[in-house]
């Protein structure tokens, strides 16, 4: 699923997301915890403001971004990508 992703120039990391969703549901990035570089993309695991733990995938051929992995907490109520 493509998402929407705003993000910043970071000196080190290149684009840096800041906030990401889907239309009327945009969360904030609290805390980016790791990223790392493959061939064609650029991953980031970050905490948003819900509390949950993602991995946002950014495309670089393609210019698109991605939830590759999502973990919420179970008692937290916030709807699902889809």
């Amino acid at each position: 699923m493509c998402i929407i992703v705003e993000a910043r120039s970071d000196p080190r990391r290149g684009q840096v997301p800041v906030r990401f969703g889907w239309p009327g549901h945009m969360q904030r990035v609290d805390e980016i915890l790791d990223c790392w570089q493959g061939a064609h993309h650029r991953d980031f695991r970050l905490r948003a403001d819900d509390g949950s733990i993602y991995i946002l995938r950014h495309d670089l051929n393609a210019d698109s971004w991605r939830i590759h992995y999502f973990h919420r907490d179970p008692g937290d109520e916030t709807p699902e990508p889809g």
